[in-house]
């Protein structure tokens, strides 16, 4: 049965790889990323490191899906570029939040997904932090 044309309208090829990036592991959320990210960073980051690294900009950011792994100490982002690629300004938020989390022990991995999720790279943030850090 097809769906309502207003109800269509919604839709988008994010949510439907999101959805479908969730079929293939169940450990991944799409909402709560702020909330679960400042419970890790509160126990774990010296005021120093807050400081230094401007985390509030950091905890603004809302990535199109992810997973966090305690006990491996490890969080994995997902952004699907379905109809905007990755700026510039998001590029930074993500490279500044790889240093606070690399600062407290913790690995930030980003996944990049095409708008059919065909095509799934990760973005080596270590490797663009330094580039940005020098802008």
């Amino acid at each position: 049965m097809s769906k309502e044309p207003n109800q269509q309208k919604s839709l988008t090829f994010s949510k439907l790889v999101i959805d479908l990036l969730k079929t293939e592991d169940a450990g991944m959320h799409k909402h709560g990323f702020p909330r679960m990210l400042r419970q890790i960073l509160k126990h774990n980051t010296p005021l120093e490191v807050v400081f230094r690294r401007g985390i509030n900009q950091t905890l603004g950011f809302i990535p199109d899906a992810f997973k966090i792994d305690r006990e491996r100490q490890e969080i994995t982002l997902y952004e699907v570029e379905d109809w905007h690629r990755l700026t510039i300004q998001k590029l930074w938020l993500l490279v500044n939040l790889w240093w606070v989390l690399d600062d407290i022990g913790w690995t930030l991995h980003l996944i990049i997904v095409d708008r059919y999720a065909v095509s799934r790279k990760e973005l080596d943030l270590g490797k663009w932090s330094y580039l940005v850090d020098r802008y």
